[in-house]
């Protein structure tokens, strides 16, 4: 689609000071508004300029009545072009690229929908061993492990060497945990 088939839409809750294209553009709407000092003055629309933020989405800055806020572009634009979000659903970019905001490239998914998404798609790495917040062993240990456990000692002799149960030490010895090393 180029730009000459661009569809526009306004912004819920912002009718006549914003609006929305399907490509994932916003800007502002030809509008007089009140000038206390000057009184009534034309406002010409203009592109909105999008900030990135810290996670890699887009924001662009909407006011309304003196109450400036700032909105995740997608989320405009999925409400526009796909509908309300229902209950529950987050906003999921099919192609995994962030800034890529056009209605097409939209959908609403779960977010367990969404984290699948994002590993298949390979945005997302599983935080596997030592990388885990909530591991209680290291690399370094899962190797000394095995290497007690290949010297014939018992599991029951292994876990409290390390202060884990001794299923822990069966799951590593048989790699039904840590068999990414």
């Amino acid at each position: 689609m180029s730009i000459v088939d661009e569809i526009w839409k306004d912004v819920t809750g912002y009718e006549g000071y914003y609006q929305i294209s399907d490509l994932g553009r916003a800007r502002s709407c030809d509008r007089t508004i009140y000038d206390g000092r000057w009184g009534d003055r034309f406002c010409k629309g203009k592109p909105l300029v999008a900030t990135l933020g810290k996670r890699g989405y887009v924001y662009v800055p909407l006011c309304k009545l003196g109450k400036p806020s700032t909105t995740l572009l997608h989320r405009l634009v999925a409400k526009a072009f796909i509908g309300d979000c229902p209950d529950g659903f987050e906003v999921n970019h099919i192609d995994g690229d962030r800034l890529n905001n056009a209605a097409l490239n939209l959908e609403y998914l779960t977010p367990s929908q969404n984290m699948r998404h994002a590993y298949d798609t390979g945005l997302a790495k599983p935080m596997r061993g030592e990388m885990n917040a909530t591991a209680l062993l290291t690399n370094d240990k899962v190797f000394e492990i095995r290497r007690l456990s290949a010297q014939g000692l018992k599991d029951a002799a292994i876990a409290p060497m390390f202060g884990i149960s001794r299923v822990t030490v069966y799951d590593v010895r048989t790699r039904r945990s840590w068999r990414h090393i």
